[in-house]
């Protein structure tokens, strides 16, 4: 209470003391300044002065003056006496606007302004590991000191742009290099990858996926060769790791159902091989076609020359897998790509093709499936091309010159034995005609997994391979006589003559036989045509009724007409013919015609080189040998009437039992020693008989 009175009384006595002038002139220039009336103030003072002709001495004013004039008070005394903090306020006294803001001359201004930095100082911070306290998680950042030639540097960034000077251009030799390190670099990479999935490929089929990935590189310096390391690095893989059977795929049943671990480890990495190896052989296809047709696929957006480049080594990449999985899934996707180039202008890509599928053929002749698939395929094709007019390489067709066949069986009484549908209905019920659906359906799966076909199957595979061969002989020689296919249908007919069904002997000789005597095929087809004739009548066709003997009057001139320029392409051929007359048709040559045989080739062997004249002597003690009485070609004297005939056509009429092989003379005094010894051994053993 004591303490409330004594500040009542303090207020009090505040209200009865007397304010100094200097303090309420202070109090009025301080309201002048607020309402912005005091510098009016000031011109208004310095105007009236310069009427009355007083100084104008602006460090002076009235109120100064009134300050110093009046006499200082009790009041005064308290406030001078505070040590001069009430002073305070002058040093940052200043004009200042109606709401109490200070006004800042235009001067004071510009020289804030031009003080002002040009571009503010980047702070650099660097975050550090945050904190967790009661409040939560704090992030925490630190300031990066920078050096004092950066802050430079950030000062004078525009100077330093236009200093500046765009970096000289790489050398040849330097781009060679930076090219040669990244090849080198790719090279390391696609090793470390190819050997890791050699080495283990259930576990590594990710590194499968990155080096299948680099299959599509397009880096313009280096995308050539990466491309072309990683199909090559591929196909080397799959090589390595394709199993040695055929992959089943799992069915929605059998994956719903309970497994063990390592079947469905093994089961995962099947599906994750195929899918690799199909996405491959999807991406050689791709190539393939874009190489050749310019501009779709893959390699639309790729050179002229790389596209060709890439096609020829996918051509060659595919021919391999055909070559080396041709047991593993997507062979007939394999075939069905490459067959339609086995025709195409590219020499080395029809080349690659070709040969792919003779290698095949001499691999598979055990079984046939694979065959069969091309065999179709490929029949197909040439149909088409000869349909539309399109020119066929006779190459295509010598193809099936490299099946391996010996035995067919065109007997129907098997398809006989099969039992109708109406049949199997009526003798066995339905329980039994499901489980013999099922060990059937059982059966061909056994059979599609074996490494080895029986018999029967083989050689109904077999049959049906020969068929469709002989589709297409047949089809050429009806459609195109004069085309020039003829040579390798003739040449595949000579080959496999003797598994000609007997059903085609009789449109298939009287087709041969209108070929030589129009006279338009050439020396070695018309060997062939010869050829395929006696070989067909040597088999089954031995019981079929037709007079050959225009086909004994050609070979009989062909021989005449044997030079040393035919011996290298026609020698083998000729000897073949001969052989499937007078060996494999010894029964049924006369002895007048094969006498004129073996005087003809011992006088044609004497103007041939040293290989032919022995293979034609050989020829010719066969000869001598398949028939009893041939050995009067030895004697010289006349067994009969009338005089040999040496440029007779006809070797029935030649009358060549008239005369002896004064040939075999000269030839005893050849220059070579081996004809020199065959020649006195065909002596000898006349002498000795």
């Amino acid at each position: 209470v004591m303490a409330v009175r004594r500040n009542k009384g303090s207020k009090k006595s505040t209200k009865n003391r007397k304010v100094s002038r200097v303090k309420l002139s202070n109090k009025k220039l301080s309201k002048l300044a607020k309402q912005g009336k005091l510098g009016q103030l000031k011109k208004r003072r310095q105007l009236l002065r310069a009427k009355s002709g007083e100084p104008n001495d602006e460090e002076t004013d009235d109120v100064t003056e009134e300050v110093i004039e009046a006499p200082l008070e009790d009041a005064d005394y308290e406030y001078f006496g505070t040590g001069g903090k009430g002073h305070r306020f002058l040093a940052s006294y200043g004009e200042r606007d109606k709401n109490g803001k200070r006004k800042i001359a235009e001067d004071e201004i510009e020289d804030r302004y031009e003080q002002l930095p040009r571009k503010q100082a980047r702070v650099e911070t660097k975050a550090l590991l945050p904190v967790k306290d009661k409040q939560g998680v704090k992030q925490r950042h630190v300031v990066v000191q920078s050096n004092g030639a950066d802050e430079a540097a950030s000062d004078n960034e525009e100077e330093e742009a236009k200093s500046v000077e765009p970096p000289a251009p790489a050398s040849i030799t330097e781009l060679f290099l930076t090219r040669q390190q990244r090849v080198a670099e790719v090279r390391q990479k696609v090793a470390v990858l190819a050997s890791a999935v050699v080495e283990n490929p259930q576990d590594n089929t990710k590194k499968l996926k990155e080096l299948r990935a680099m299959l599509e590189e397009t880096d313009p310096h280096i995308f050539l060769t990466v491309r072309k390391l990683a199909m090559v690095s591929l196909l080397e893989v799959f090589t390595d790791i394709v199993p040695g059977y055929h992959i089943r795929q799992a069915t929605d049943k059998e994956r719903q159902q309970t497994v063990k671990k390592e079947t469905k480890k093994l089961r995962e990495y099947e599906e994750t091989l195929l899918r690799h190896y199909r996405l491959y052989l999807e991406f050689l296809e791709a190539t393939l076609k874009s190489g050749i047709k310019h501009g779709n696929g893959v390699n639309k957006k790729l050179p002229e020359q790389a596209g060709k480049v890439l096609s020829h080594l996918a051509v060659k990449c595919l021919c391999r897998l055909l070559v080396e999985n041709h047991h593993f899934n997507y062979t007939s996707n394999i075939i069905t790509i490459l067959m339609p180039y086995s025709t195409h202008n590219d020499p080395m890509i029809c080349t690659a093709v070709q040969d792919a599928v003779k290698t095949v053929f001499k691999i598979d002749h055990n079984q046939g499936h694979i065959t069969l698939q091309i065999c179709i395929l490929l029949s197909r094709l040439i149909k088409n091309k000869i349909n539309k007019g399109v020119r066929v390489d006779p190459k295509a067709i010598d193809v099936f010159l490299a099946l391996r066949i010996k035995e067919v069986d065109f007997d129907k009484s098997s398809k006989k034995d099969k039992m109708t549908h109406k049949e199997k209905m009526q003798k066995f019920s339905r329980r039994n005609r499901k489980r013999n659906k099922e060990i059937e359906r059982l059966d061909k799966e056994l059979e599609d997994v074996a490494a080895t076909t029986n018999r029967k199957k083989r050689i109904e595979l077999h049959t049906k391979i020969v068929e469709a061969v002989f589709l297409t002989y047949f089809r050429i020689l009806k459609n195109s006589q004069k085309s020039p296919l003829i040579s390798a249908v003739l040449e595949g007919l000579a080959k496999f003559s003797h598994l000609i069904s007997i059903d085609f002997f009789d449109d298939l000789f009287n087709a041969l036989n209108g070929l030589l005597i129009t006279g338009d095929l050439d020396y070695k087809e018309s060997l062939h045509c010869i050829q395929t004739v006696f070989t067909m009548m040597s088999g089954p066709g031995d019981a079929f009724n037709v007079d050959p003997a225009n086909f004994y009057t050609q070979l009989y001139t062909l021989i005449s007409n044997f030079t040393q320029d035919k011996s290298k392409v026609c020698t083998g051929p000729l000897l073949d013919c001969l052989m499937a007359v007078v060996v494999k048709r010894r029964k049924q040559l006369s002895l007048a015609r094969l006498l004129s045989y073996i005087k003809r080739l011992c006088t044609v062997s004497l103007q041939l080189p040293t290989y032919t004249t022995v293979q034609f002597l050989k020829a010719a003690n066969t000869s001598l040998q398949s028939h009893p009485k041939a050995d009067m070609l030895y004697d010289s004297e006349d067994f009969g009437g009338g005089v040999y005939m040496q440029d007779c056509g006809d070797p029935e009429m030649a009358n060549t039992h008239n005369t002896a092989l004064y040939e075999l003379y000269n030839l005893r005094h050849h220059y070579n020693p081996s004809v020199r010894k065959l020649a006195n051994q065909m002596s000898q053993q006349t002498l000795q008989s």
